[in-house]
């Protein structure tokens, strides 16, 4: 009986020991796997980023910023100094993708349609003499900046009231959905359409019908926000509601949008060939084919700089943002550059892409 026990006990010892080393001899043979051309050139990449970001903060150009590039909504790159992926951020003009949003879902919801007049919810645009001969302006035409509004310039006679905030219009310097001029004053007035149309306010109406269907937390309504700017969101769950514009509109087996709706952000205007504003976003096209190749959108605040380019064709996305310190505007902008050029290259180093 003891000789029994004294070889069992020297059975498993050996077993044990024979299952470590094979253990051990597996993962440092993982650490010798050889490093490809692309790996090479991306660890260097991500070396030279951190040392960007990280010089940046060191010389007082950011307080801080936050990097990542995911695949298939897997992250492949992340660097962060002073921020990191559950740091709230305002994102500014990225807001306006969650507004058209809204609008499309109003749309499928039967409250409106995108081919509205303006003047059907807001009737002084067909009443007051600085809107005369405007009277075809309709909800496509502000949510692709082709309404003639400027981003600012003389005011006009309307005065509007949204999210607590007064706004008085600018007048329209040319006709309706001849020419692409940004303004955030179309978002804002597609804020106040919203309200009329849905009976609640344009936050809470995004909130029910974009933010809980995507399970997100980590965000907030600033006391700015107006549609057109004025989110704030996490990098984490920014990128998770990013991953639908890869999913056709499709969260966890779920239809945010439904399939006929969520083609309607890419709906290209007459006079654009190539590149051009959707619905929230601006498309980039190959210049060959016309196929989508990505959307973007940059964020710009008096102290914040972000951007988040995703890949529809080939599953990539890019986010970064960084905030002013108010010292050296120009090396700031050059840090922006910088960070964007790199991470395009990042991506392009897949001959795939």
């Amino acid at each position: 009986m003891k000789t029994l026990l004294i070889f069992t006990i020297l059975f498993y010892t050996i077993f044990s020991n024979i299952s470590l080393y094979s253990a051990a001899k597996r993962k440092k043979g993982e650490k010798n796997i050889p490093l490809t051309p692309l790996s090479i050139d991306r660890i260097n990449l991500k070396n030279d980023l951190i040392k960007t970001l990280n010089g940046a903060v060191d010389n007082s150009i950011t307080k801080g910023g936050y990097i990542s590039v995911l695949k298939d909504r897997k992250t492949l790159l992340e660097i962060g100094n002073n921020y990191d992926k559950q740091t709230l951020l305002p994102v500014a003009s990225l807001s306006k993708s969650f507004t058209a949003l809204a609008i499309l879902k109003l749309q499928e919801e039967g409250k409106l349609k995108l081919q509205d007049k303006v003047s059907t919810y807001i009737p002084e645009f067909g009443e007051l003499e600085d809107f005369k001969g405007f009277e075809s302006l309709n909800i496509l035409n502000l949510l692709q900046h082709h309404s003639g509004i400027p981003y600012e310039g003389r005011k006009s006679s309307y005065q509007f009231n949204f999210e607590n905030k007064d706004f008085i219009l600018p007048k329209i310097v040319i006709q309706p959905n001849i020419k692409y001029i940004y303004s955030n004053y179309n978002y804002r007035l597609l804020g106040k359409i919203i309200e009329i149309a849905s009976g609640e306010l344009a936050r809470d109406y995004i909130r029910s019908r974009i933010l809980e269907p995507l399970e997100l937390e980590e965000y907030s309504f600033s006391e700015s926000f107006d549609c057109a700017s004025g989110f704030m969101i996490s990098p984490r769950d920014l990128l998770k509601y990013a991953g639908i514009y890869l999913q056709g509109g499709v969260y966890n087996g779920k239809n945010i949008l439904e399939k006929n709706s969520f083609k309607k952000i890419f709906i290209r205007p007459n006079f654009e060939k190539y590149n051009y504003y959707g619905l929230g976003w601006h498309i980039l096209t190959s210049e060959k084919e016309k196929r989508v190749e990505s959307l973007f959108h940059s964020g710009i605040g008096d102290y914040n700089f972000g951007q988040i380019r995703i890949f529809t064709k080939n599953k990539y996305i890019f986010f970064f943002q960084t905030e002013h310190t108010g010292k050296n505007r120009s090396e700031f902008n050059k840090l922006n550059r910088k960070i964007e050029f790199s991470l395009m290259r990042y991506i392009q180093l897949d001959k795939k892409v």
